[in-house]
This record gives C-alpha cells, sequence and structure tokens, in this order.
C-alpha cells in the first residue's frame, strides 16, 4: 500500500527546519546599531532627546555631526542625550561602543531655529508675602517644558481651573518677604527672559480692596458675589441670598474682613489685588462653605 503524499506549504518546511528561500537576518541584542532619535528635531541652542537602537552598554559615545554629547544609557535599547548646540540643518548621529564599532543614522537629527519666550503680562503683579494666590505669566515661545521661577524659586503649577498653553503659564505663588522680585521665564534648550521686578509681595493693605468681587464655593460651585466700597462690604449675593448685606457691616482691615451675627457670617482674606477667598454662612446660601473670588 502506498503511503499518502502530503504537500507540505513553506510555513510548514521552516517549522521542519527548511527554508524555502533565504531567511532575514535577525540581529542579535548585542550588535550595535541606531535606528532612530527621538523626538528627531530640536533647538539650535540644544535640547534632549533618546536615541534608540540595540547593543548599547555603559561608555558608549555619542557624537552628533561629530561633536561629543553628554548621554546617560538608560538601557542597550535607549541612550538619553543631551544634543549640543549647532547652526539648524540635519546632522548625522553616530554611536560608538568600548570596542571602536561604531553605528549612525546618517541626518538623523535637524537642528531648527526655535524663537525664545517672551514674557509680556504677569497678572497680577502683586501679591501678599504669604503666598498662594495664582499667578498668571502670559507671552509668547512658551513651551511644553517651559519653566517659571519666582525669585529663583520654582512655584507650584496650578492643576485646576487654569490651563497651561504656549501663551499662558499659570502658578501659584510662593511665600516672599515683601519687595519685588524677579520673574524669570526658561525654555527647554536654555532660552530665557527675565522680568527684574517683575513680581512684588506687598501688605494686603497696599491693595485696592473696593469693586465688584465674583466667584463660587468650592463645595457647591454656588456662585457668589460681593461688593466692597470705601473698604466697607457693603453687599452680597449667594444662592437666593440677594443683596445681602450686614449689620454692621465689616469693614476691610489689612486685607481681611469677618462678621458674625443673626443675620448670617462671613469671613474673607484677600490674597492680592484680584483675588481672595473666605467662608460664607447666610440664610438662602447654602451651608457655611468656602468660596473664591477674584476681581
Amino acid at each position: 500500500m502506498s503511503k499518502p503524499f502530503i504537500a507540505l506549504g513553506c510555513l510548514a518546511l521552516v517549522v521542519l527546519g527548511n527554508a524555502c528561500g533565504p531567511s532575514p537576518a535577525v540581529l542579535s541584542p548585542t550588535t550595535l546599531t541606531v535606528t532612530s532619535i527621538f523626538p528627531d528635531n530640536g533647538s539650535t541652542f540644544g535640547s534632549a532627546s533618546s536615541i534608540v537602537g540595540t547593543g548599547f552598554a555603559a561608555g558608549d559615545v555619542v557624537r552628533i555631526d561629530g561633536v561629543l554629547a553628554n548621554t546617560v544609557v538608560a538601557n542597550p535599547t535607549v541612550i538619553r542625550v543631551t544634543m549640543p548646540a549647532h547652526a539648524s540643518g540635519r546632522v548625522d548621529v553616530t554611536v560608538t561602543d568600548a570596542s571602536g564599532a561604531t553605528a549612525t543614522l546618517p541626518h538623523g537629527y535637524n537642528y531648527v531655529v526655535v524663537d525664545p519666550p517672551v514674557v509680556t503680562r504677569i497678572t497680577p503683579a502683586a501679591g501678599f508675602p504669604g503666598g498662594g494666590n495664582m499667578v498668571t505669566v502670559e507671552g509668547t515661545g512658551f513651551q511644553w517644558a517651559t519653566t517659571v521661577t519666582i525669585d529663583g524659586v520654582v512655584p507650584e503649577l496650578v492643576q485646576f481651573g487654569a490651563v497651561r498653553t504656549d501663551t499662558s503659564l499659570p502658578v501659584y505663588a510662593p511665600a516672599h518677604a515683601a519687595g519685588s522680585v524677579d520673574v524669570v521665564v526658561t525654555n527647554p534648550d536654555g532660552q530665557m527672559h527675565r522680568i527684574s521686578g517683575g513680581y512684588t509681595y506687598a501688605p494686603p493693605e497696599t491693595f485696592d480692596f473696593n469693586g465688584v468681587w465674583k466667584g463660587f464655593g468650592w463645595e457647591t460651585n454656588t456662585p457668589i458675589t460681593f461688593t466692597i466700597q470705601n473698604n466697607v462690604l457693603v453687599s452680597v449675593s449667594c444662592g437666593s441670598a440677594s443683596n445681602h448685606s450686614f449689620s454692621p457691616a465689616p469693614v476691610v482691615s489689612q486685607g481681611q474682613f469677618s462678621v458674625k451675627g443673626a443675620d448670617g457670617s462671613m469671613a474673607g482674606q484677600i490674597w492680592s489685588p484680584i483675588e481672595a477667598q473666605g467662608t460664607i454662612d447666610v440664610p438662602g446660601c447654602p451651608a457655611t462653605f468656602g468660596w473664591f473670588a477674584a476681581k
């Protein structure tokens, strides 16, 4: 009895150890290669990138268009590199290992001209020494990693209620002694703009409290509006409480006011010429809650 003929496809032959044709070359993990760099473009002043490849090890040397670069070998497939300053245009990226072997990514990185940051306005330009109030630095040329310092201190970034963009950097002012301080904005490539005396720490009593303040309650998001005239809190609206007044009306002194009586209570602290917060409990308004307001 003859044996049946079984036709095997190329895939089966490969599994059995036979090849239908030339097999693709498989690189050893230790083979030195440079396959890409990310990001593959950056400022002519220099920036940070990561070289991707294989076979990387401690002691590898990176050259950007022949110039040595500062590097950190993160693992066998990634080298973090600080790109040196260079004229605009595409350049080769080369890695050399301890044995002298090299791998090059021709024209792998593109240097481009990046505009420096420019600060056009700081709002508000003053705040009380205790800090904590929001300060928005506005301008042009800001990047995702642009930093702000106030008298050399990196302030906390605003996480809620304000959006960071390429023209706006909202931060919380750190505490500081009274006086004017420099505000500096620095891009990742080192380009910076310094505003000498751009922000002033001042006693709250130096601010103009008068005007209409509008805000909301932290817990309930209830709208709140209050008016200060001649440094006196004359009325407040919150929930169904419209133009509520206190008797006696509280005086704003050193940036603070507080009143408590049969007609309700309210307290506030003015942080800057345009920002205040406090608590309120009046009939028609939700139970005691904290509020934030701006002018």
